[in-house]
């Protein structure tokens, strides 16, 4: 049997999200906006559900896996306000997902920096 090895237990959630790369170094948006949703949150990080992993040739986890300078920005549209908030992360893992409704892949990513009181304050 797995041990569970999260630090914190997460916040199961349903939030549209966008994601593209950065460079850290540069500040340069390396990919157009990928669509997805967050399923799970902590204040470290979140479980990411997404149809699509690549755009292009740039694959979200692998490319940003074997590069330290990027990083995913993920933009949240908040449920009850509309407002969008940013957020940097870094990917850690991703699976395949399948089940009876949907297919796509879960990314489990860690916030570079925690969110803000204000943005788990608006969930």
């Amino acid at each position: 049997m797995l041990k569970n090895l999260r630090r914190l237990t997460r916040k199961d959630i349903f939030l549209p999200v966008t994601i593209s790369v950065e460079n850290v170094n540069t500040g340069a948006v390396l990919t157009d906006a990928l669509t997805g949703h967050i399923t799970n949150l902590t204040k470290h990080g979140a479980c990411l559900f997404m149809e699509k992993i690549m755009k292009g040739s740039f694959h979200l986890f692998h490319s940003t896996k074997e590069n330290d300078s990027l990083v995913l920005q993920l933009t949240i549209t908040m449920p009850h306000e509309g407002e969008c908030h940013t957020i940097t992360a870094r990917p850690l893992w991703f699976d395949i997902f399948r089940d009876e409704q949907r297919r796509g892949f879960k990314i489990g990513i860690e916030f570079t920096q925690p969110p803000t009181k204000e943005f788990f304050h608006a969930l």
